[in-house]
């Protein structure tokens, strides 16, 4: 094939990439053009693959409309997941690296032709999901996966179910999309990481924002994510980036990036952890507020605020607190004051204690 080598650079015109400044910065056209590339690759792939071949595609990104782009060019293409597994491929210490959530890993998915063409339905699909996901996710789990790679590890084997069927719909007749399938697969992967996270502690009626907190540290520490990353996060969740970004003082932002705002960012909002309109604050917000107070060596303050905050005999509290502090690094600023604001809550707790009864003598007393 003598023309195919015959220039001295790789042809890019042709090259299968989804880059907006090819297509007049028009980034719905770099999508459409990407997924339907693919699909022509991934077809011609079908059409010379022998009957009991395997396609072996191996893929790494930290969006999930990349993921989605490319399951649906393997599903429009003829092709069946039938097994994935994650594989740790890049260096920690390169460049791309550092402050952001680059993945480590990589997910090589192994592919079959379609023998046959059946329509599956959401409701038992869901269920056989869920499952199929969870065992993974034990797997993945005592592999040392963790953080950002840990959510897209969990894709293969949902598209190992998924792409078994022709198409899935709900009893309504309406096509369940990949889109949809995703969203579903971050809150499985939510809620599983989150209980082993906790490591079995007592949760409580943890509010969304704590949960959207702890969730991110452990998944991407402090480093800058894709906004659109960050909304889904938050969705899966039951809160809104939006609201996390303008309203609740947890977030920043950065041209199209998204991080979260450490205690020390979040000391300039006057009412941190106070209750408002006799409502809580977040939990992660009084955890927050409590470890400043403790950094500055003010006891009575620290004493008074946790009574005001609703929280004082709440032990889920310490243990979102202790979770925090698990996740985070060695050397971190916050996990150092968290682990002291840990190491005084006996002291703490007797504070309060001792506060409360004078309390109520004065109380009597008047």
């Amino acid at each position: 094939y003598p023309n195919i080598f015959s220039t001295p650079l790789t042809p890019k015109s042709k090259e299968i990439v989804q880059n907006p400044e090819r297509h007049q910065n028009d980034a719905e056209k770099a999508k459409e053009f990407y997924e339907s590339e693919m699909t022509k690759a991934f077809t011609e792939s079908n059409r010379v693959l022998k009957e009991n071949g395997i396609l072996v595609v191996v893929f790494a990104h930290k969006t999930t409309s990349a993921w989605e782009t490319l399951v649906n060019s393997l599903q429009n293409s003829g092709f069946v997941v039938t097994s994935s597994w994650p594989l740790r491929t890049e260096r920690k210490s390169r460049l791309r690296a550092r402050s952001s959530a680059a993945l480590a890993s990589s997910i090589f998915i192994v592919c079959r032709k379609r023998k046959k063409s059946e329509d599956g339905y959401f409701n038992e699909v869901k269920g056989e999901l869920k499952e199929r996901i969870s065992r993974k996710l034990d797997q993945f789990w005592s592999q040392g996966i963790g953080g950002a790679d840990f959510f897209f590890c969990a894709i293969g084997p949902a598209v190992e179910v998924f792409g078994k069927y022709n198409k899935v719909t709900r009893l309504s007749g309406e096509k369940v999309t990949v889109a949809e399938l995703l969203d579903l697969i971050r809150e499985i992967v939510t809620d599983y990481s989150l209980h082993k996270i906790l490591k079995g502690r007592h949760m409580g009626k943890v509010d969304e924002e704590t949960r959207f907190y702890l969730l991110w540290r452990w998944a991407y520490d402090d480093n800058d994510v894709p906004y659109d990353e960050s909304r889904k996060l938050a969705q899966a969740l039951g809160t809104e980036i939006d609201e996390l970004l303008n309203n609740k003082d947890m977030l920043e932002k950065k041209a199209d990036k998204v991080n979260l705002m450490d205690p020390w960012k979040r000391k300039r909002s006057p009412h941190l952890g106070e209750p408002k309109g006799g409502v809580n604050s977040p939990m992660i917000d009084v955890i927050h507020k409590a470890a400043l107070l403790w950094e500055s060596g003010d006891n009575r303050e620290l004493t008074e605020f946790l009574e005001e905050s609703g929280y004082e005999k709440d032990e889920a509290i310490w243990n979102v607190a202790q979770a925090i502090s698990d996740v985070l690094p060695d050397g971190n600023k916050e996990k150092q004051v968290l682990q002291g604001l840990l190491a005084s809550k006996q002291s703490i707790s007797k504070d309060i204690d001792t506060s409360g009864k004078q309390g109520k003598l004065q109380e009597f007393m008047k």
